[in-house]
């Protein structure tokens, strides 16, 4: 047994220094992908923007299905997973608030959206085909009245500050009867898939509308507890989370 002690990262680096000699000894060339974890006996990956499930050996240890990872292709020898991805690889931006109520609509109202001027950051997204997405919302909501229970809806949409552009995730906020003013944090997560044959470009609306109940319903944020915020990241190929295929489309 050997007193030393070899540590995981070095292990790595060598297996794919290893890795790198080998192909430049065949003359061939060789690759680092970002994929998605298809399943895990065997092992397999589906590359971002590919639609094949392809074969790999993992350099690192057991992965989970769904994990995102990072992968040296060396043809002919095959594809080695040699890193993990965590969850703010996929991040593709985020539209955000400035502080304070952004929008107030009355409940059993019209569906209000943000508006454009509201967000501090309002982002062009770009969805690559054959991939699914994920939208985290925060923020606050108030219920004016607290006169009964009442209900009300937050949507994402596509487009600019829009009540009318395709709805790729919908999601309620429940307030309960006798709490006048209740103010309540919330996060909520959606998610969509673009498969539409092309990537598509567009911006993206965060909406309310109250459904049951009296008074009215704000959204709000502060800059110092939670920004109301729709942050978007890429969760990896449709063909990788069959779970995930059915998910509104842009």
């Amino acid at each position: 047994m050997s007193d030393s002690t070899v540590d995981l990262p070095d292990v790595v680096a060598s297996a794919v220094e290893q890795v790198v000699d080998n192909s430049r000894a065949l003359g061939v060339s060789w690759a680092l992908r970002l994929g998605t974890i298809s399943s895990t006996s065997p092992l397999a990956i589906i590359y971002d923007g590919d639609t094949q499930v392809v074969n790999a050996t993992s350099m690192i240890g057991p992965l989970a299905i769904g994990g995102r990872c990072y992968v040296i292709m060396v043809p002919p020898s095959g594809n080695f997973v040699v890193g993990t991805a965590n969850i703010t690889v996929g991040y593709l931006g985020a539209n955000v608030a400035v502080g304070g109520t952004i929008v107030t609509t009355p409940a059993g109202g019209a569906e209000t959206a943000v508006p454009s001027g509201s967000w501090s950051s309002e982002p062009i997204y770009s969805f690559d085909d054959d991939t699914v997405y994920k939208a985290t919302l925060t923020g606050f909501v108030t219920e004016s009245t607290g006169a009964g229970g009442a209900v009300s809806f937050l949507r994402i949409r596509k487009g600019a500050a829009t009540t009318t552009g395709t709805q790729l995730g919908l999601t309620e906020v429940f307030s309960p009867g006798g709490f006048g003013g209740l103010t309540q944090g919330f996060t909520h997560v959606l998610y969509f898939k673009n498969g539409s044959g092309s990537t598509v470009r567009t911006r993206l609306s965060l909406t309310i509308n109250g459904v049951i109940g009296a008074g009215t319903w704000s959204l709000s944020g502060t800059n110092t507890d939670i920004p109301l915020s729709v942050v978007v990241e890429s969760v990896g190929s449709i063909f990788a989370l069959p779970g995930l295929k059915n998910v509104p489309s842009v």
